[in-house]
């Protein structure tokens, strides 16, 4: 993640559960794909409420699944979904990690 140009800070796993980096970061993988439309429903300023953060990574989570669906032409196995509400409130590292290896996947898979 540091290899991005982050919006938000990502200086360990816990910075990541408000959603803010891992946006940035997807817009970095495919701007076509996640760019402004993505950007313009994240919310920058989410504090300690994780319900803002849930609905950054639900954000997320559906861009992710689009982009899956549409580029990959595949669907997220249930297996790997991600419970974006024990990221938000409990800081969930393993629930993290799945959501990160979504992301990678994305990365992997772009032009």
């Amino acid at each position: 993640m540091k290899t991005f140009n982050l919006e938000g800070k990502c200086e360990t796993t816990l910075d990541l559960n408000d959603g803010v980096a891992l946006s940035s970061a997807l817009i970095e993988i495919d701007n076509d794909h996640f760019g402004p439309l993505l950007l313009s429903k994240i919310e920058k300023n989410c504090g300690d409420s994780w319900f803002f953060k849930v609905s950054n990574l639900r954000q997320i989570y559906h861009s992710i699944d689009d982009f899956y669906l549409e580029v990959i032409e595949r669907t997220i196995p249930d297996k790997f979904t991600p419970n974006l509400e024990a990221i938000a409130r409990d800081r969930d590292e393993d629930q993290l990690t799945l959501l990160l290896q979504l992301i990678l996947g994305c990365a992997i898979n772009c032009s």
